[in-house]
Formats: structure tokens, C-alpha cells, sequence
């Protein structure tokens, strides 16, 4: 069982992402659930489609004694993935056709982020581009204030 216990950065992570490139959804375990905002992760993660997701308190130096509650919870979670194992292994598959669609859907994915990545490199070359253009017209107009004062110096040592 795929366990997802964290959020990616800057890729849009999401459970059909997971299933078709793994063939299972997602269970997720959120740890700390005292020290952090909780409900804010569960919210988020069931907004992307995450049916099942655990919460439970990680042993720290801190705060190391055995429970029954903390054993229980992670037993509870054990036998969650061995439910869904067994639910799973009673529908028939083909592991090939199954395999053979991960990895067209595989292929599709990486190719499409790939392209995505090349616009955002293009749009920042050109955001540079203009940057430079814009920092070379302030140097020439500061060039140009500096000769004009250079000049009007020049001419009133003259008239003087």
C-alpha cells in the first residue's frame, strides 16, 4: 500500500495521479497530530479525492512512553491496508493491460509537465530579456544626463 505522508512542492499532487501511476489510491498518515493544524491537511487532502486518512501522534524524545492508544491507532491503520489489499485482490485484473495504461498515462504525464516547464522557462527568458532592455535604456538615458551636465559644466567654465 502506497503510504503518502507528505506534500509535494510546486506539483500539483492528487490521489488520480497516484492511482494510475501506482494502480492504488493513496492512504494517508498525518503525524504530529497534536503540534500541527490537522484539520487543515485533512481538508486539503480531501479536497483532492483522498478517501482514507489517519492521524496520528509520533513518539518523540520528548514524549516517549508506549500507549495503548498509539498502538492501537497504528494497528488500525495496518489493518485498513490489509482490507484494502484483500478487497482488491478479489476483482480480476490484467497485469499487463494494467501496467501498459501506467505507462501511457506515465509517458502523457512527464511529457505534458515537460512542455509546461519549457513555457515557464520561455516566459521567464523573455521577463529577463526585458528587464535587460529596460536597465540598458535607464543606463544610456543616465549616460546621456551625465554628458548633457558634463557639457553644461564645460560651457560655464567657458562663459565664466
Amino acid at each position: 500500500m502506497f503510504l503518502c505522508y507528505c506534500l509535494h512542492l510546486n506539483v500539483k499532487c492528487s490521489p488520480c495521479f497516484s492511482m494510475f501511476s501506482t494502480g492504488i489510491f493513496p492512504l494517508v498518515v498525518l503525524t504530529h497530530q497534536t503540534h500541527r493544524n490537522v484539520a487543515r491537511a485533512q481538508s486539503l487532502f480531501r479536497d483532492m479525492g483522498v478517501e482514507q486518512i489517519f492521524t496520528i501522534e509520533n513518539y518523540t524524545p520528548e514524549d516517549h512512553v508506549k500507549t495503548q492508544g498509539r498502538h492501537e491507532k497504528v494497528l488500525n491503520i495496518l489493518n485498513e491496508v490489509i482490507k484494502d489489499v484483500t478487497f482488491r485482490m478479489t476483482a480480476q485484473q490484467n497485469p499487463v493491460m494494467k501496467l501498459r495504461e501506467r505507462m501511457q498515462y506515465m509517458f502523457k504525464y512527464v511529457n505534458e509537465r515537460e512542455l509546461r516547464i519549457r513555457e515557464e522557462v520561455k516566459e521567464l527568458e523573455k521577463v529577463m530579456q526585458l528587464n535587460l532592455m529596460a536597465m540598458a535604456v535607464k543606463k544610456a538615458k543616465t549616460e546621456s544626463e551625465i554628458e548633457r551636465e558634463q557639457d553644461e559644466d564645460t560651457n560655464k567654465k567657458r562663459d565664466a
